[in-house]
Formats: C-alpha cells, sequence, structure tokens
C-alpha cells in the first residue's frame, strides 16, 4: 500500500477514531473523578454503617437491623423487622447502603474539585449530606428510601448521616493526603 493509501485509510487528526483510539489520558482524566468518589464513597459508607450499627443496635438490640432494613428495596417491608445477619438481608442491604454512598460522593467529589479551604470542604460534606437525607426522605418514593430509620431514633438517624458527612470529608482528606505524597515522592 502506498503512503497515500495508507493516509486514506487513517482517521484524521481531528477524529477520534473510536474509543480504541482515544488517548489513554483522556479516558484516564474522566475515570479520575468516578475512581476518586469509590474512595469517598467507600469511606462515607464504613463510617455510616459503623454508626448506622451503633444507633440500630442500641434501639432494638440488633446492630445489623438496620442495614437488613435497607434490603426492603428488594425484599419489602418484612426485610425491615430481621434482626439476624443474614445473606439474604444484610448483604443487600450494605451493597444498596454502599452504591448510594458512593452515588453521593460523585457530587461531593464533583463540588470539591477545585480543592477549597478545610472549612468549605468540611461545610461541602455536610450539606452534601443534608441533600442526601432530604432527597431520601422528602423526594423519592418511600420504597426507595434507607429504611434504616425504622431501626433507630431520630438522634441515631442524625448521628448516621453526620457520620456520613464526616467519611466523605475523610476519605477526600485520604486522597489528598496519598496524592501529596506521591506528588513529593516524584519530586
Amino acid at each position: 500500500m502506498t503512503a497515500r493509501q495508507q493516509r486514506l485509510h487513517q482517521p484524521g487528526a481531528d477524529h477520534a477514531g473510536g474509543a480504541q483510539h482515544q488517548h489513554p489520558q483522556g479516558r484516564r482524566a474522566r475515570l479520575r473523578p468516578l475512581a476518586r468518589a469509590v474512595v469517598i464513597g467507600s469511606v462515607a459508607s464504613v463510617a455510616s454503617t459503623v454508626t448506622l450499627s451503633l444507633a440500630s443496635h442500641r434501639a432494638t438490640g440488633s446492630a445489623v437491623s438496620g442495614t437488613n432494613a435497607t434490603s426492603h428495596w428488594l425484599w419489602g417491608r418484612p426485610a425491615q423487622h430481621r434482626r439476624q445477619a443474614t445473606l439474604r438481608h444484610t448483604v443487600p442491604g450494605y451493597l444498596i447502603h454502599h452504591a448510594c454512598s458512593i452515588f453521593w460522593a460523585l457530587f461531593f467529589e464533583r463540588a470539591t474539585a477545585h480543592k477549597p479551604p478545610p472549612a468549605r470542604m468540611a461545610t461541602t460534606a455536610a450539606v452534601t449530606a443534608a441533600m442526601a437525607y432530604v432527597v431520601d426522605y422528602h423526594v423519592i418514593p418511600s420504597r426507595l428510601n434507607p429504611g434504616f430509620e425504622q431501626r433507630m431514633t431520630g438522634t441515631g438517624l442524625l448521628a448516621t448521616f453526620a457520620s456520613f458527612a464526616a467519611g466523605l470529608l475523610a476519605g477526600r482528606r485520604l486522597l489528598d493526603r496519598g496524592a501529596g505524597s506521591a506528588r513529593s515522592g516524584h519530586d
């Protein structure tokens, strides 16, 4: 094939040429906020689940009853009354909570991408948790709310959302600290 024929068969510089021809940096740049949200949301999920477990144990005598209640998305109202840890209720309940935590972490990551001062970042974490509460309990149908409010007091619910906010902030600080260590190692 001549050089001219080869040029005719190659995509131009202004064409993406499909996903397989995209520059890896572009793909990485798009994934970075999602990857960061996974880490931040995971920290927030664990932090809020610890508080949820303590609050539901205090109210019901079962540390997993709050997590089980979230599986009402799949199993209906009876899930809100399960007190034992089970594969059917506890695992899906936690996975639903974890996925929702990552969802909200995406908003938090986007809102703090420009690295605001610590006080503003803490406020953004609190606002994100408050937005999650409002959406969970006043916007979406009750069939899709967390359900764990059935297994704790109002104070426990407040503490769970406060722990979620603290987890968002802790996750973000963990990532920022790791990024700072990586940069200083390359200098």
